[in-house]
């Protein structure tokens, strides 16, 4: 897998489970696990995807519309914008977080334009100090 990009969105279906991540407004006061919310697609046409959360009755709080190209919200503002990512994103998103938490640690920064990924340097260093990510 080559770490450096997000994975593709593939294909979408109603009844698959995919992850919405708050918007950086709503991530405010809140720690990373808080960021991921488990909805489930209820109508994917060809530019919007809706999503709702399992089990919850109340539409208006747990219901998303997002666009497929963007896979977010489409606001003009980009700190309003959910996100919605598959599982594969979502964990490679998860891993990038770590790793790069990782490498601060160290003290190292991963400057534009590097060959690295913050995963790959991370897991190789990781490995080399005998240490887990």
């Amino acid at each position: 897998m080559d770490w450096s990009k997000k994975p593709p969105l593939g294909e979408l279906k109603v009844g698959d489970t995919v992850w919405v991540r708050r918007s950086p407004n709503d991530m405010r006061r809140r720690t990373e696990d808080e960021a991921w919310i488990e909805v489930e697609i209820t109508k994917a046409s060809r530019v919007w995807i809706e999503m709702r959360k399992p089990g919850v009755n109340d539409w208006s709080i747990y219901t998303y519309r997002m666009r497929r190209d963007t896979q977010n919200e489409g606001s003009q503002y980009s700190g309003n914008n959910a996100s919605f990512w598959t599982k594969e994103q979502k964990q490679w998103r998860v891993d990038s977080v770590k790793a790069d938490r990782f490498l601060k640690e160290q003290g190292i920064e991963i400057r534009y334009g590097s060959s690295w990924s913050a995963i790959e340097l991370a897991e190789v260093l990781a490995s080399h100090l005998g240490e887990e990510l």
